[in-house]
């Protein structure tokens, strides 16, 4: 009763108040399991921002798409439908919402604040669209995780067999020609579900990591992140020029639970963790992989370390 209550209330308060504009959205993209959830509620916490969470879900969203490429939304960049653009203003000044977008949005800081800090796990091939359509004032946040440590955990969060899956991965016809990605016929057979992951890991990020230096967005590393939080963090502050929020860093406990189950991973030995997936994987397995990144052009990671490779 109490949390209907409380549901109801929030839901009234989102129709009637007035959040940031579009321009001024904190947005966080990346890849599922790929640590979002954490800094999401730490950022959320600096920012005194309230949580926009996943709008894009396929089922449960506030929307839905004509074109997915492997479950996940794609819009031409130099698209210049109207609707899409009056979708994502909508969507990012949270004057669309429903019960799922609204599940980590707390009632006390919908009051106080107007600001918007939306997560995406599905929309890392809209990147290049959103930066060409929306002059964000704060530089969004593109966290990355290794494939290998991404792929892993996907497969044992959500229970994927190893017996059911594609042997090729969807390439969109707008890929190819770039970079020097070749046809599909040419990318090798997947003979694992953990090839599979990383395969489709490889296209959700493709239309990003070959061009990190020129979009205009913050890269995130989770490796970085689970050696030294608070630093990163102040990166991040520092770069939205945010000195308020800065003050509030030393407050946060780093090994507190979140709504993920990630907690566990900032208690542990942080560099032990880092290659506690990596240790698992035999030579030939990790070779492999290694043959996938090199067909994408992945050049930030490589299937021996769990360290990327930054410019």
């Amino acid at each position: 009763m109490f949390n209907s209550v409380k549901e109801k209330f929030k839901k009234n308060i989102l129709d009637k108040k007035k959040m940031n504009k579009v321009e001024d959205s904190f947005i966080i993209f990346s890849e599922p399991r790929g640590g979002s959830t954490w800094i999401l509620e730490m950022l959320s916490f600096l920012l005194d921002a309230s949580i926009n969470w996943e709008p894009l879900h396929k089922k449960k969203g506030v929307t839905s798409f004509e074109h997915y490429v492997g479950g996940i939304p794609f819009i031409q960049e130099n698209n210049t439908n109207p609707d899409y653009y009056q979708l994502f203003k909508n969507i990012h000044s949270y004057s669309i919402h429903n019960k799922w977008t609204r599940q980590l949005l707390n009632l006390f800081k919908l009051i106080r604040s107007k600001k918007v800090i939306t997560k995406y796990v599905r929309a890392n091939l809209l990147v290049p669209y959103l930066l060409q359509n929306f002059n964000f004032k704060y530089p969004p946040i593109y966290l990355m995780r290794h494939p290998i440590d991404t792929c892993i955990s996907q497969i044992k969060a959500f229970e994927m067999t190893h017996k059911n899956f594609p042997k090729k991965i969807e390439i969109p016809g707008e890929f190819y020609g770039k970079n020097g990605l070749k046809k599909e016929d040419d990318l090798i057979e997947l003979n694992s579900s953990l090839e599979f992951q990383v395969a489709k890991w490889c296209v959700n990020n493709y239309l990003v990591l070959n061009r990190l230096k020129e979009l205009r967005l913050h890269p995130v590393f989770y490796s970085d992140i689970l050696l030294n939080p608070e630093k990163e963090l102040e990166k991040i502050i520092n770069l939205y020029a945010l000195p308020k929020a800065k003050t509030k860093i030393k407050q946060i406990t780093f090994s507190k639970p979140s709504n993920s189950d990630f907690h566990d991973q900032f208690i542990a030995n942080p560099k032990e963790q880092l290659h506690k997936n990596f240790n698992t994987l035999d030579e030939d397995t990790k070779n492999r992989i290694q043959q996938i990144l090199d067909y994408f052009g992945v050049k930030l990671y490589d299937a021996y370390s769990p360290l990327p490779k930054k410019w």
